[in-house]
């Protein structure tokens, strides 16, 4: 991978080669103090800006192998800074979360 050594040498981010992707930051935080692989899996996307399929609001996410990650940049410092996104919810119930 280009710029591996990069991605060695930071220490808020973790590679993962199994799905090639990363988790960083408040992401990365998050997933180790809330059970990292056996809670949420591996990384599937990298961190992007886009809208929350739940309330349709632009938030930087991420998707793992079980949860979809939110940043709340208004919630910085407090416990809500990172939050799951509601994965359970947006199949079953998509006019609930403003979709047609």
């Amino acid at each position: 991978m280009n710029g591996g050594s990069s991605v060695a040498t930071r220490a808020d981010l973790s590679y993962f080669a199994e799905t090639q992707h990363t988790a960083a930051g408040p992401f990365r935080s998050y997933w180790k103090s809330h059970g990292g692989l056996t809670q949420l899996g591996f990384p599937i996307t990298e961190a992007y800006m886009g809208p929350s399929p739940t309330n349709g609001k632009n938030y930087v996410q991420q998707y793992f192998q079980r949860a979809r990650l939110e940043y709340h940049p208004e919630h910085k410092g407090t416990s809500f800074e990172v939050q799951l996104g509601l994965l359970g919810a947006e199949p079953l119930f998509p006019n609930m979360m403003g979709q047609p």
